[in-house]
């Protein structure tokens, strides 16, 4: 079973009018299956891969008379292998500048490679494709951020569930989430994913004298995904490594779309405010095979499901930028004195969502005083508060502050 990708559409349009379309994300998660599904609908021409050692030797030997040879519409897989050559594709783009004239696809992220994205800049445009949202898993295609944003917020129901914890812990990278695997076939998965990327990608976009501490950096990070990225304190969970080089592999790892930073709300605000971001995993099924749990495991341990929740909650969200009018930024806050908001959404219209992301079924009031405090400074800017929940009922708790059901995300709305 192939998976539906909304961003396939956004791909098809800009193919129409930039020279160099690069459709970036980690490894696994669907962009050669895409590219070769843009060839079989006459989008694109031709497919060739940098994983071929030959098409790589080729490629890096004389790379400018190997791109002139190329059609118009081919893809190039895996060019992060030979990032040293983009000032060839550049020459060659310059030369004979038509749409749609290669599309790239790569499991780093070119914007923090050094030099990359400036050699590009102007004929390029770049997708991020990160892994399945839940609803294309499901074959229906998300408007929640635009209805978030939007004035009609009418009361609704959706289809209860009780599997949060079980998508939570299984993720969206596709194949998992394609076949019925046990939890012997995930762990098998995720370590061959895991090897792969030590063996491959890693050392395609940096020279990393400590290879080994990856998976033990990747465990940390996993532990506490939803905290504030503190690397002293990591730094002396990892004894040996120090700040300045666990800097340099937390770069890599986002570099590599695995680990995710949310930056911190730094708007004149009246209180002092925590300005170090946040630390995520990519996915959350990953992120369960790193600290070696299962579901029991997670629903024995409620303050890793929590955090693991808001992982899954902001995840989601994100996936849809790819295809939705609004595309906001995103943060978190945290004051000082303790007031804390798990995410705020901030579109270019200036009108600010927060959101909060509880584990449980049920809700005090209380759990809204952080919003009401936000919607008191904010004033005209705050358009919504939202406290997602694993209930199943809509609950309108304020003119403009609401409680969803988290599946609310991914499943279809039901006017009431």
């Amino acid at each position: 079973m192939t998976f539906k990708r909304f961003l396939k559409t956004n791909i098809e349009e800009t193919l129409e009018y930039a020279p160099i379309v690069l459709i970036n994300g980690a490894r696994q998660s669907g962009k050669s299956t895409l590219a070769k599904e843009l060839i079989e609908s006459g989008k694109l021409s031709r497919y060739i891969t940098l994983d071929d050692p030959i098409n790589l030797a080729n490629f890096l030997d004389s790379s400018i008379p190997f791109l002139e040879r190329l059609e118009r519409g081919t893809v190039i897989d895996e060019i992060q292998k030979a990032a040293e050559a983009f000032s060839s594709i550049k020459y060659v783009v310059d030369e004979n500048r038509l749409p749609g004239r290669f599309l790239l696809t790569g499991s780093a992220n070119i914007l923090l490679l050094p030099k990359l994205a400036d050699s590009l800049a102007g004929r390029i445009a770049i997708h991020t494709h990160i892994p399945h949202s839940q609803r294309e898993i499901i074959g229906r295609k998300e408007d929640f951020v635009d209805w978030l944003f939007s004035d009609e917020f009418d009361n609704f129901k959706v289809k209860p569930y009780t599997d949060i914890l079980e998508r939570v812990a299984r993720g969206s990278y596709p194949e998992p989430t394609n076949g019925d695997y046990d939890q012997k076939r995930l762990d098998f998965w995720y370590q061959s994913y895991l090897q792969t990327l030590l063996l491959k990608d890693v050392r395609d976009v940096a020279n990393i004298e400590q290879v080994g501490f990856m998976p033990l950096l990747l465990k940390v990070l996993a532990a506490r995904t939803g905290n504030i990225l503190n690397y002293a304190d990591i730094s002396r969970t990892l004894e040996n490594l120090n700040t300045k080089t666990l800097t340099r592999y937390i770069k890599l790892l986002q570099t590599l779309y695995l680990v995710e930073t949310l930056p911190a709300w730094y708007s004149n605000y009246t209180k002092k405010l925590i300005k170090s971001p946040k630390i995520y995993l990519n996915d959350t099924g990953f992120a369960m095979y790193l600290l070696q749990k299962d579901i029991e495991g997670l629903e024995y341990d409620r303050s890793l499901y929590g955090n693991l929740l808001e992982n899954f909650v902001i995840t989601e969200i994100q996936k849809q930028f790819g295809w939705v009018k609004v595309r906001p930024s995103m943060y978190y806050l945290r004051t000082k004195d303790g007031q804390e908001i798990d995410l705020i959404l901030e579109a270019k219209n200036d009108k600010l969502v927060a959101i909060e992301i509880k584990a449980s079924s049920n809700f005090k009031m209380n759990s809204i005083d952080n919003i009401k405090e936000f919607q008191k400074v904010m004033g005209d800017k705050f358009h919504r508060g939202i406290i997602f929940y694993t209930g199943n009922q809509f609950h309108r708790l304020t003119d403009k502050i609401y409680a969803l059901p988290i599946q609310t995300l991914w499943e279809e709305r039901v006017e009431i």
